[in-house]
């Protein structure tokens, strides 16, 4: 029986070993991915020296041009000389504004060659004046301390007659005198004078003479 078994697996052909075949087919598995995976992906990672080239094409907008702002002109300043004014206002020492006493009169009139010159309720009176900068419209309901033009008043020169009629001119013509050499504006207000501090405040305020 011994004798028989060469010869009854010779018979039986070559002897196949499971190992092997698993073997084999693991590698046939292998070699059929590689060539998949060479027919769908086959082309070399694209490196940066052969990347598309990106085409910037440049904007043909242009930029809307920027708003222009336009500086307001300062309106004409209206003639100051050749009036004749009466005041009817001016500011006391404390700032209060007060009527002239009855029975007085301050009057006051700019000339063209510089000079300003009146009556102070006794005594005449005489100064020089200059106007500077541009003149700022008064706008009807808004007071604005730039109102008018600026103004000043020099060399005031009053006389030296004493009255006592009416009762206190004396001390109204002297409070209006500084009131004048205060003054650092002028504007006209609905057709009225106004004379004020540099900083806009009330002095004094005269009608023209009709």
């Amino acid at each position: 029986d011994i004798d028989r078994c060469p010869r009854m697996l010779g018979s039986m052909g070559p002897v196949v070993r499971p190992w092997r075949t698993r073997r084999v087919a693991l590698a046939a598995l292998f070699a059929g991915i590689v060539a998949i995976a060479a027919a769908c992906g086959g082309s070399e990672e694209t490196t940066d020296s052969e990347a598309t080239p990106v085409t910037t094409v440049a904007s043909t907008s242009t930029a809307a041009p920027a708003p222009t702002t336009t500086t307001p002109q300062s309106a004409p300043a209206p003639d100051l000389a050749g009036t004749q004014w009466t005041v009817v206002r001016y500011a006391l020492p404390d700032g209060a504004m007060t009527n002239l006493w009855p029975g007085s009169e301050i009057t006051l009139a700019f000339a063209d060659d510089g000079t300003v010159s009146g009556t102070g309720g006794c005594n005449d009176f005489a100064a020089t004046y200059a106007v500077e900068g541009p003149y700022d419209e008064f706008n009807d309901g808004v007071r604005d301390p730039g109102d008018g033009q600026a103004i000043s008043i020099a060399s005031i020169v009053v006389g030296d007659e004493v009255c006592d009629d009416p009762t206190f001119v004396m001390e109204q013509e002297a409070e209006f005198i500084d009131a004048l050499a205060a003054t650092g504006r002028w504007v006209i207000v609905r057709g009225d004078l106004s004379l004020r501090t540099p900083d806009g405040l009330f002095l004094a305020t005269a009608e023209p003479v009709s």
